[in-house]
């Protein structure tokens, strides 16, 4: 719960959070933070306009806000929690508007194309999870740019980005930035990690050799220099 702690009615909106947590004890872990922190629950899919502000975060990452609409009262979140403990409330799917053009060397992926574009494809996908606040995915996307160029005139490939502060997967949990994931054509359900070197020949590589398309990639200049080594690390998420 986000919720003012120094509003008038604090004590009221807390009895009653605390009865909730009492009653829900066995199924939900029941938590409080200050007001400073309802901007943080639009990555929840939460209005970020309403206190208190109520989302249930499940073990696979998946978020519930509890509707701006709804009474805030013990019935009616009880009944909230009860739908999310039965199945019949589904999570929240974040999803940044679909792009009217989506020409360039990166398809650009956002929530509701992720399907479409990733899971359903008969291409083998690269795709790189990213956050725009993150440093190590600012260094990377030039050479991701170049990666999308490699492979723009190859029609067994796609190589594509999501933003994963804007919109959610159908496919994998995401903890730092970037995250980069192969989804081979053959075998969309098992998809490949990528941790190797961030740069151009590495990457390159790795798709030939992983995906299921299995042709020689174009040769390439070693005495050119692409991108920087990668440290292993990502930029994690605040």
């Amino acid at each position: 719960m986000i919720f003012d702690e120094e509003g008038e009615d604090s004590q009221t909106t807390l009895n009653l959070i605390t009865t909730l947590a009492k009653e829900y004890r066995s199924t939900y872990s029941f938590a409080y933070i200050g007001k400073q922190y309802l901007a943080n629950s639009k990555e929840m899919g939460a209005s970020g306009e309403k206190m208190p502000t109520l989302v249930v975060l499940n073990n696979q990452g998946k978020a519930f806000p509890y509707p701006d609409s709804s009474e805030f009262d013990q019935k009616t979140i009880s009944t909230w929690l009860d739908g999310i403990t039965s199945g019949s409330i589904k999570p929240n799917f974040k999803s940044a508007p679909i792009p009217e053009t989506n020409d360039g060397p990166v398809t650009i992926v956002v929530g509701n194309t992720f399907d479409d574009i990733v899971i359903k494809s008969d291409k083998d996908v690269f795709i790189e999870f990213y956050a725009p606040w993150c440093g190590h995915c600012k260094q990377l996307a030039p050479i991701f740019d170049e990666l999308g160029e490699h492979f723009k005139k190859n029609v067994h490939v796609t190589i594509a980005n999501i933003d994963s502060t804007t919109n959610d997967n159908t496919a994998v949990q995401v903890a730092g930035y970037p995250t980069l994931y192969l989804f081979p054509a053959n075998d969309k359900q098992n998809p490949l990690e990528y941790n190797g070197g961030r740069d151009l020949q590495s990457m390159i590589d790795f798709i030939t050799q992983h995906g299921s398309w299995k042709g020689e990639h174009a040769a390439h200049d070693h005495s050119h220099e692409h991108g920087v080594p990668h440290d292993h690390s990502h930029d994690h998420e605040l």
